[in-house]
């Protein structure tokens, strides 16, 4: 049985921060003594395992990522057609660029291939930054995924009716914030630093974008010629 020192220990070690135990456990314990035990066991296994906070972050960014995906590739297709009439009178410019990547005239499977290979670099770049021990690049891709969601956010409110990426973008968004505290306690980054990988982040987002359309594009006259 761990003693109350080598927990407070166990804790500070495992999520690679200081934590004053006495306030951490006040917090806990005043909503549920059992979080309190669930998330000392939980941290203590993961130093077990070797894995602290901020490596477990970074792996759990391409599972975070496709939970947001899949609504996008479960809902997009059928949304697109029961709200072109609208995009058309309300948001011409949007519906004439969406017409032109020939959008709507894709099947669900041809939105999975440019998933796909978002996916991929996702998990890339999560897996190089842990194995590297190179989190500024997964910090970057986090905060290229952040402004990625708030983007679609603003979307919704412009909108002002659901769009096939809202829900799974305002329950992936408190992931982003823990991630960007996590990494910023971890790496004592400067301000300027901070904007610099955003910056990068957001131009890696931009890059792969036309990636993204160019295998959707070429996948679906693969598929139309069979």
């Amino acid at each position: 049985m761990l003693q109350p020192a080598k927990i407070k220990s166990s804790v500070q070690n495992s999520i690679g921060l200081r934590v004053n135990l006495p306030f951490f456990a006040r917090f806990s314990m005043g909503r549920s003594r059992n979080r309190l035990c669930f998330r000392i066991f939980v941290l203590y296994k993961c130093k077990n395992y070797g894995m602290d906070t901020l490596q477990l972050l970074a792996m759990l960014f391409p599972i975070v990522f496709m939970i947001h995906e899949f609504e996008e590739i479960i809902m997009f297709r059928h949304w697109l057609l029961q709200n072109r009439t609208k995009l058309q009178r309300n948001f011409p410019k949007v519906e004439a660029f969406l017409f032109r990547h020939g959008f709507f005239h894709y099947s669900t499977a041809t939105f999975a291939v440019g998933i796909a290979h978002e996916f991929f670099w996702v998990s890339f770049v999560s897996l190089f930054s842990v194995y590297q021990e190179a989190y500024q690049w997964w910090f970057a891709a986090l905060m290229g995924y952040a402004v990625h969601l708030l983007v679609h956010i603003v979307q919704w409110c412009v909108y002002r009716k659901y769009i096939p990426v809202v829900i799974t973008s305002l329950l992936t968004l408190p992931y982003c914030l823990v991630a960007f505290m996590v990494y910023i306690e971890f790496s004592a980054s400067s301000l300027l630093q901070i904007l610099l990988w955003t910056f990068v982040g957001i131009v890696l987002v931009l890059t792969s974008f036309p990636l993204t359309l160019f295998f959707m594009s070429r996948f679906h006259r693969w598929q139309n010629k069979r």
